[in-house]
């Protein structure tokens, strides 16, 4: 017998037989544990490399060449909106393409700065080369960690109309930055939009008309481009390579000199940073990789996050600041056909190539330039129309989308999207603390007899546990609708609409001996209220005496909670619906019946108690059940239906 790994491959071939390929060697050496632990799962290369062929090297050249053209002057213009040299933008287009290609599951993304990136990070590291590195660093840090630890399913909890208004915030956020070097105002704006527009009113009378010319005429020149993805560049870039180092954990360089500052200090510099900025990189990212994702190839979320994390760890040693997927590269190198994720190699030579021999030239490009490139890419990521699509759809959902946006623009991004994540966690909240419960009155076919059918519409935990149990017992005691009159057939032994009831009455009241008082509860409208008092002159009991006796002789009907729509529960929520059970025993309407209960609800409601409710495995079952209990009821109570005890 083998161990629990399994025989070990067998490489050797038989004399005739050609030698192994080196692609099935690596098939045959490949771990023996599936799933999230094996080594196709986190090299998803050796998925697409094995396959790969002169069609799909043509495909992937084309499509990484054409991105190219788009990254090198968007690099160039996104490190200046971080307030950064503008060579750091080409230095985070470096690395990020290779890493990706090695542990990225999606042929399409593009992996390098983009405009939101550039512009939190001009807001938390203050256009500190350094600051912004190590900004980088951590945000692979925690990333990484995210993915390795399977952490990816948190990302759908940001619902889209948070990431919607997000974006759209930090477009329009974006565009009115560019406002200064559109008009060829100088000076420092601020980094949010009313900071900016105070900057730009006050500073109206030096607008250079010739830069509001140039800047006006790129807009018009790259709307007009902009299916075929051409765009412009930046200002003086030095020639080279950055040098391999590692971020500034304990040291800044503040002009020219070595100022001691421990990593303790340099966190607190970067705040909320650590938080926004990698939980910004993995909504846009993930984001664009479910939207450009291949038909029929299953998205692993946490092996994006291992991906994203190792672009920006490994970017940080190489003077890149934080990166994670563009929308309009991305888009770009779908249309251009992409193959694999090795067009991304292909983009990152090409950057390389332009490090090396074009820097001298990009010096000629004025800066009213680059803002229109900036603003031209993303003044589209506006997503309008998002409000009438949730205003048809789902009002409620507007809200988070308002918060998130209004907040972002007019006070900061960051506190945006976290301000709308909590309100869309509190709507998700609050519909698992309030479900939807349907409740129908329905007669037993054989018996006639009527009872209430709960259904919950969803799961049951401890927020609705107490909700639930409310609404059991609440329509049992009258609060449900009254039940119609059951179809000619249906009630095999009703056959009168009333029901009659013997119920002990008092002594010494005009015209009442010791005995009874009929009252009867009507097999048609008025039936919720309970049993009532029938024909009290006849009886010799005065209006008012009536009515206490319909209020004294208060009765339930019974109660089936339909658990078809129940999959998971806990132990809360068994306590309150064996509650409901004992309560309705209580008030005489028998036991709680459960209907199409899943045996893992079963298991925690049983251990609990498992004497407060009765299983049934159909509806017909616990319309037998109400039968049974009815006839009980009657027989014990002495009470008589059609003339005769049942």
């Amino acid at each position: 017998m083998t161990g629990g790994d399994g025989p070990k491959p067998d490489l050797r071939r038989s004399s005739d037989s050609k030698p192994l390929s080196w692609t099935e060697r690596v098939e045959a050496w490949r771990p023996r544990c599936p799933g999230p632990f094996s080594l196709r799962h986190r090299l998803p290369l050796l998925l697409w490399l094995p396959q790969y062929g002169g069609g799909r090297l043509l495909r992937d050249t084309l499509a990484g060449v054409t991105v190219a053209l788009m990254a090198v002057p968007q690099g160039i213009a996104y490190g200046q909106l971080a307030g950064l040299p503008p060579q750091f933008g080409l230095y985070a287009c470096l690395l990020p393409g290779l890493c990706y290609a090695l542990l990225g599951t999606t042929d399409a993304v593009s992996i390098g700065p983009t405009a939101v990136m550039s512009l939190l990070t001009a807001e938390f590291a203050g256009g500190d080369p350094q600051l912004s590195v190590l900004l980088a660093f951590f945000t692979g840090v925690v990333v990484l960690t995210a993915g390795l630890v399977r952490l990816g399913f948190l990302v759908d909890f940001f619902s889209v109309p948070v990431v919607s208004g997000f974006v759209s915030a930090a477009s329009i956020t974006i565009c009115s930055t560019q406002l200064k070097g559109l008009l060829g105002i100088k000076g420092s704006s601020g980094k949010t939009m009313i900071g900016t527009l105070r900057h730009v009113a006050g500073h109206i009378d030096e607008t250079n008309l010739w830069d509001l010319l140039l800047g006006t005429t790129c807009i018009l020149l790259l709307l007009g481009l902009r299916w075929l993805g051409q765009r412009a560049g930046s200002s003086t870039v030095p020639v080279g390579f950055p040098a391999p180092q590692p971020p500034p954990f304990a040291l800044l360089a503040v002009n020219g000199t070595r100022e001691g500052a421990g990593l303790l200090q340099l966190t607190r510099q970067l705040g909320l940073g650590l938080l926004v900025v990698p939980l910004v990189s993995v909504i846009e990212c993930m984001a664009i990789a479910k939207a450009f994702a291949a038909q029929g190839r299953a998205q692993d979320s946490s092996q994006e996050l291992v991906a994203l994390g190792v672009c920006n760890l490994v970017g940080s040693f190489f003077s890149s600041y934080t990166v994670t997927g563009s929308f309009s590269r991305t888009a770009l190198n779908h249309a251009s056909g992409v193959a694999t994720p090795m067009a991304g190699v292909v983009t990152c030579v090409l950057v390389v190539v332009a490090l090396a021999a074009l820097t001298p030239y990009f010096r000629f490009i004025p800066t009213a330039s680059l803002s229109a490139v900036i603003i031209c890419a993303v003044v589209f990521m506006v997503e309008w129309r998002m409000v009438p699509t949730l205003w048809r759809c789902r009002k409620p959902d507007l809200v988070p989308l308002l918060v998130t946006f209004l907040v972002g623009l007019l006070w900061r991004l960051e506190y945006g999207i976290l301000l709308g994540t909590g309100v869309s966690l509190l709507l998700l909240l609050h519909r698992s603390a309030r479900p939807k419960i349907v409740v129908t009155t329905k007669w037993t076919p054989a018996g006639g007899q009527p009872y209430l059918l709960v259904t919950p519409e969803c799961g049951l935990h401890y927020p609705a546990a107490e909700n639930l149990r409310d609404r059991i017992l609440a329509a049992a005691r009258g609060s449900f609708p009254a039940p119609d009159r059951p179809a000619e057939g249906e009630a095999a032994v009703s056959c009168a609409p009333e029901v009659t009831r013997l119920c002990p009455a008092d002594t010494g009241r005009a015209g009442v001996t010791e005995g009874e008082v009929k009252v009867t509860r009507l097999a048609g409208e008025g039936a919720g209220d309970g049993w009532t008092a029938l024909d009290s002159e006849a009886n010799g009991l005065s209006d008012g005496q009536a009515g206490e006796y319909s209020k004294t002789e208060e009765s339930s009907l019974p109660v089936v909670l339909n658990c078809r729509n129940i999959r998971y529960t806990d132990f809360t929520a068994a306590k309150s619906v064996a509650a409901a059970g004992r309560s309705l025993e209580q008030t005489g309407a028998g036991p709680l019946l459960l209907l199409e209960a899943k045996p893992s609800v079963l298991a925690v409601w049983t251990a609990v108690d498992p004497e407060a409710f009765f299983i049934c495995c159909s509806e017909a079952a616990a319309a037998q059940r109400v039968d049974d209990e009815a006839r009980r009821r009657f027989a014990d109570e002495g009470l008589m239906h059609c003339g005769r005890v049942i």
